[in-house]
């Protein structure tokens, strides 16, 4: 049986980030709360449904955003749980140095 750091996708750091997506159930914002290598939680009102992919940007700093596909995960009344999906190249470069930047500073 695999821990829960390892299906949410690794060691979560705590954020806050503004993120947008869309996807069937429309264009939303919230705001990261968690972010990991694999997926982030965002806090938001208007989650989309379990299960459901969307596209997310989130703002990562002043000059760097993360444009990915991902799935909804869960979704429960404080906002939804998302894994990112088909990660590569550039994108996953983005987000791995964003996230130990973000690590580093959480350890300091």
């Amino acid at each position: 049986m695999s821990s829960p750091s390892e299906r949410r996708g690794g060691t979560r750091v705590p954020v806050t980030l503004d993120a947008r997506w869309h996807g069937p159930s429309g264009h939303h914002q919230g705001r990261v709360t968690n972010l990991s290598q694999g997926g982030c939680f965002v806090a938001t009102p208007h989650g989309p449904a379990e299960g459901e992919r969307i596209v997310m940007v989130i703002d990562l700093s002043a000059v760097a955003s993360l444009t990915t596909e991902a799935r909804v995960a869960h979704h429960g009344a404080n906002g939804f749980g998302a894994e990112f999906i088909g990660l590569r190249d550039e994108p996953r470069r983005i987000l791995d140095e964003a996230w130990a930047r973000l690590l580093q500073s959480t350890r300091r």
